[in-house]
């Protein structure tokens, strides 16, 4: 299976990334079980940098976060809490680019497994 995410960076996001590392705004995460960077971003950094995007703008990031988030569903081998996880943040991206039906069909999948653990 491929292990790589189906997410491109924008154009300009290392120098991006390089200004808000410096500035101690954003600092990589390493977790054991992933191989993939992670970024962490501080809250009131990434509520400016939403702001200043445009509408269509914020509703590409939110596509790609979802897709990112389904990505790790369908291919990350991890424990089924973490695929849970995974999915209401997918779930959360779907909704917020206005995108129901997969806001809807991520919700499905997490009640059907909640309902296996008789939860």
């Amino acid at each position: 299976q491929e292990m790589v995410p189906p997410v491109e960076p924008p154009e300009g996001f290392e120098d991006a990334r390089a200004r808000l590392e410096a500035l101690t705004l954003m600092a990589p995460v390493e977790h054991a079980q992933d191989e993939s960077p992670r970024w962490f971003v501080h809250r009131w950094t990434a509520g400016a940098l939403a702001r200043r995007a445009s509408e269509p703008e914020r509703s590409e990031a939110h596509r790609a976060a979802a897709a990112y988030w389904r990505w790790r569903y369908d291919r990350m081998p991890q424990p089924r809490e973490q695929d849970i996880e995974d999915l209401l943040e997918a779930r959360h991206h779907h909704h917020a680019a206005g995108e129901t039906d997969a806001a809807i069909e991520v919700t499905e999948l997490v009640i059907s497994q909640l309902e296996t653990w008789g939860a």
